[in-house]
């Protein structure tokens, strides 16, 4: 039996599992926010410059848009997410199902635009030094 969506427990379950990231993921996740042109749910990357919050932080570490699900692993590997990345994909997933709708395509699930400004005021809150 799945418990029934509650934003508020699920946004304080991202926030617990954003705190035991460093300061430098946490940064690197709120500056990569700006990069794609849409925040995916449930997956890492998609075509058009879509992709989870993890793989928009490679992208702002690296500079380029990690399009592939084994460039995303490396590169999540080699900025030291291991092994948060799970928990905190498992949160986000989680929580962003508050803020879903679907892009223009129909397909992939995003964050709405509601959503990205909350997940960004979230993250703006948590210690960054």
């Amino acid at each position: 039996m799945q418990l029934a969506s509650n934003p508020e427990r699920d946004e304080e379950q991202l926030r617990a599992v954003m705190m035991q990231m460093t300061p430098t993921a946490r940064r690197l996740i709120l500056h990569g926010l700006m990069r794609p042109n849409a925040i995916l749910i449930g997956s890492y990357s998609a075509p058009g410059h879509r992709c989870c919050p993890l793989a928009s932080a490679v992208w702002e570490a690296t500079g380029s848009e990690a399009t592939s699900f084994e460039a995303v692993m490396a590169g999540i590997t080699e900025l030291g997410f291991e092994p948060d990345h799970q928990e905190f994909i498992a949160a986000f997933d989680t929580w962003a199902g508050c803020y879903e709708t679907y892009d223009t395509d129909g397909l992939a699930r995003i964050l709405s635009g509601e959503g990205r400004s909350r997940l960004i005021r979230l993250i703006e809150q948590l210690p960054h030094d």
